[in-house]
Parts: structure tokens; sequence; C-alpha cells
């Protein structure tokens, strides 16, 4: 398994227990730069959910518990998630 697979599957384990009950279909990260050329991590989160939205207080503290787990990953990135169902992701699972 590639590394980036391996970050991807760890991150939406992360996720996933942090979300629930939301169901995390996929994760993928892309590092890219900011409109500053600031280094970021952008991090698509394809989800699940019977009431087909999160828990607004569940994604904000996303934050924390990602910069600490993954400390090495993220150390001169910073972490933009994005939030998206299936039929918004073309590289979502099925």
């Amino acid at each position: 398994m590639r590394e980036k697979d391996n970050i991807d599957q760890r991150l939406k384990e992360l996720v996933q227990r942090e979300l629930a009950p939301a169901i995390i279909v996929d994760v993928r990260t892309e590092e890219i730069e900011g409109v500053d050329d600031e280094p970021l991590l952008r991090i698509w989160v394809v989800y699940t959910n019977k009431d087909k939205l999160l828990d607004p207080e569940k994604t904000i503290r996303l934050s924390r518990p990602f910069r600490q787990s993954f400390a090495k990953l993220c150390a001169s990135r910073f972490p933009l998630f994005s939030f998206i169902i299936p039929e918004e992701a073309d590289f979502a699972a099925s």
C-alpha cells in the first residue's frame, strides 16, 4: 500500500470516529498552495447521513484531533476540510 493510501485510510477512520453517526464513504487529500502561497492540505470528506447534514459542532472541532494525530503530515500545512456527498464526488467509492 502506498503511503498516501495509508494516510487517507487512517484519516478516514479518524473522521468516521469524530463525525459519527454519519458514514464516511471516502477521504482524499491533496497538498495545495493557498492564494497567498501558504501551504494547505485539502481534505475532501465524502459522507452519507440520513439527514444529509453533518453536525456543525463536530465539523468545526475536527481540525484538533486531525492535527494531534497527523502532526508530522500537517506540520507545515493547514488542513482545509470540504464535506461532500457521493453524488458530488467523481472520485468517491460507490
